[in-house]
């Protein structure tokens, strides 16, 4: 374990014992404020550091860290770290408006929504503008949207077989039947669609769905 901060606070990972690396570290440390191994007043090591001595992510240890806070082991000690960041994120908390704090534009906060039309217009060279943008929690949120605004219940989707999991997901939760279809060198193969089609004796949607969207 070296000379680092673990060894330090006298924190030993088991990577065999029940709770995981978090549970351990927030033990490891909190025992030492019991113990006595850290002074009040002491300033122990940032979660950087000990993650660095202990071999975890620093989510582990930041986790671990904050768990401890809120417990209310820590309020004595001098984090310079995590008292700094505490300080930081208060400002930006306090500089948010009254506005902010309200629900907005279903659409996207609008410099966003500009600042996505003007990429879009240059990397994609394609018309658009900040009204013909709305901004979504993921692209299986946008994929699920976009499916169930396009589509009637029942409605037959051609989909890129094989396809992207999440797409065939938000396709049936928009009620369409599914026609996998095969790709070629340039995507989904359509000829064979309409032959797959025919086959079927079921009529053919207008409206086609690949699993390759397009995201700026």
């Amino acid at each position: 374990m070296g000379s680092g901060p673990a060894k330090t606070l006298l924190i030993r990972l088991e990577p065999c014992a029940q709770g995981g690396l978090q549970q351990q570290v927030y033990a490891g440390v909190r025992r030492a404020i019991l113990d006595g191994v850290v002074a009040p007043g002491a300033r122990l090591p940032s979660s950087r550091a000990l993650a660095l001595d202990l071999g975890v992510s620093r989510t582990t240890t930041l986790l671990a860290v904050e768990q401890l806070l809120a417990e209310g082991y820590l309020e004595a000690l001098d984090l310079f770290p995590v008292r700094i960041w505490s300080e930081i994120a208060g400002r930006c908390v306090r500089a948010v408006s009254a506005s902010q704090l309200d629900y907005g534009d279903p659409a996207g906060i609008r410099p966003l929504c500009e600042a996505i039309a003007d990429h879009v217009r240059t990397v994609r060279d394609t018309r658009c503008d900040a009204d013909q943008v709305f901004v979504v929690a993921g692209a299986q949120r946008g994929m699920e949207w976009v499916s169930g605004l396009l589509r009637d219940h029942g409605d037959v989707a051609w989909l890129e077989e094989p396809c992207f999991p999440g797409m065939r997901k938000a396709l049936i939760s928009a009620g369409a039947r599914i026609v996998p279809v095969g790709v070629d060198a340039e995507g989904l193969d359509v000829a064979a669609g309409a032959r797959s089609h025919a086959r079927r004796g079921s009529p053919v949607s207008r409206r086609r769905t690949s699993s390759r969207s397009a995201f700026p």
